[in-house]
């Protein structure tokens, strides 16, 4: 042929046909098997995302209780030796003992934020 000449198309062959129909299989196979674990991870991204808001609601609760009693605290501590009645030590022992029972358990609560923190982060960079 010349310069300009047309090349010629070679026709597949059956094991070529068999060859890609082989690899496309392989190929599905494999982005089932992605899909799966990608169903799976974000399964376990939305169960830590409930037990962190759970988490972090009770931990809302708890600190509102804490400033209840932290302002309980003031008052008794403050307000009522100005107004001449004296809190017995019996008494402000008591809601020193609340108080720091509540601070535990903010503590608590925190350590637990972080370690649910810390997974979502683990499986985030999975």
């Amino acid at each position: 042929m010349g310069l300009f000449g047309k090349k010629k198309v070679e026709e597949t062959t059956h094991e070529q046909k068999e060859d890609i129909k082989t690899e496309i299989e392989n190929i599905q196979n494999e982005f089932r098997t992605k899909q799966e674990e990608l169903d799976g991870i974000t399964l376990k991204i939305q169960t830590v995302k409930e037990e962190y808001g759970n988490i972090v609601s009770n931990l809302m609760l708890v600190k509102k209780e804490l400033n209840q009693k932290k302002m309980e605290l003031d008052y008794y501590t403050v307000k009522i030796p100005i107004m001449g009645d004296f809190l017995s030590d019996k008494k402000l022992r008591q809601l020193e003992k609340i108080t720091r029972r509540d601070t535990c358990v903010i503590i608590r609560h925190l350590d637990i934020i972080h370690d649910q923190q810390n997974q979502f982060w683990k499986i985030d960079t999975q």
